[in-house]
């Protein structure tokens, strides 16, 4: 694995689409795991970058999961630099919070 990360939201920021499918399933977190190289994720930098699928993803739909490392890995939690983790639990919360999208409420 070379990322492996989870959230609610599909864009990662600047539009980048990093989860298309966050957001399909209310209650679930899109788990998103990909394997590529340096090479071959450079290769698919644009088709990364939309969203779209390339070889070496992986994605599922999960209310938890865990992920084990066999050495401590660089953790981020919304790009920020928390330290280095052996182990991750993620879960989603079983609460909804109702949030304002302040482009579309603007715009009208």
């Amino acid at each position: 694995m070379s990322v492996g990360a989870a959230t609610t939201v599909p864009k990662w920021g600047y539009g980048f689409r990093a989860f298309p499918f966050a957001g399909k399933k209310p209650g679930f977190i899109n788990v998103r795991i990909y394997g590529g190289g340096v090479l071959e994720t450079a290769r698919s930098a644009v088709s990364l970058w939309r969203g779209t699928h390339t070889k070496g993803m992986h994605d599922w739909f999960a209310t938890a999961v865990r992920m084990r490392f066999s050495r401590p890995m660089p953790f981020q939690i919304g790009g920020d630099a928390i330290g280095e983790r052996e182990e991750i639990v993620l879960r989603a919360a079983r609460e909804r919070v109702r949030a304002v999208d302040w482009r579309t409420a603007l715009a009208s």
